[in-house]
């Protein structure tokens, strides 16, 4: 998978990109946790900010790329300690946008994510996070719409191919203002 990603990311190099947008959102961030009983998950909410790059390869598809820098964080309770983890992510999205017309598309791809930072805090201190995995995968499935020639929002699922940590994997429900520059 790493490969394929990696090789994905070779060739948006050599695209000429039509538009670029800035802009963030929220994430609503949604623990899978595999594993033992007795632990219990809570969504939590956290941000991103970057741009995406759009590049049209046919009448209504477009390619896109960019880069966020993203947050995910959750929270864990066992027994009775709460565990709150934040995991930063310096994330590149390669998806590709059908355009059903002016206002609408629907967005679906990979994204390949980069851990730049973690923290984990416990109740009374903070705690390590050994077993972060510095490199995820997901796939994104989600729509957007345009509200005028400069401004868009965008909602999608992202979902991760492999888990963050021990038994762990994370949905995303992103939701994304972005400006046209």
């Amino acid at each position: 998978m790493k490969k394929v990603l990696l090789l994905c990311l070779i060739a948006a190099q050599s695209f000429a990109f039509d538009s670029v947008s800035v802009g963030g959102g929220l994430l609503l961030n949604t623990p899978d946790l595999e594993g033992p009983g007795g632990v219990d998950e809570e969504s939590a909410l956290s941000i991103q900010i970057g741009a995406i790059a759009k590049s049209k390869i046919a009448d209504k598809i477009d390619f896109r790329t960019g880069a966020f820098l993203q947050r995910k964080n959750y929270t864990l309770e066992a027994d009775t300690l709460e565990f709150d983890l934040a995991l930063d992510y310096l994330t590149i999205p390669l998806t590709v946008a059908y355009n059903l017309n002016d206002k609408f598309n629907l967005i679906g791809g990979l994204s390949a994510s980069v851990l730049v930072a973690d923290d984990c805090d416990v109740d009374n201190g903070t705690c390590r996070f050994d077993d972060t995995e510095t490199f995820v995968p997901s796939l994104i499935v989600g729509g957007g719409m345009f509200f005028n020639d400069s401004l868009s929002g965008e909602a999608y699922i992202e979902r991760t191919l492999s888990e963050v940590s021990e038994n762990t994997e994370i949905t995303s429900l992103v939701f994304n203002v972005l400006y046209n520059i």
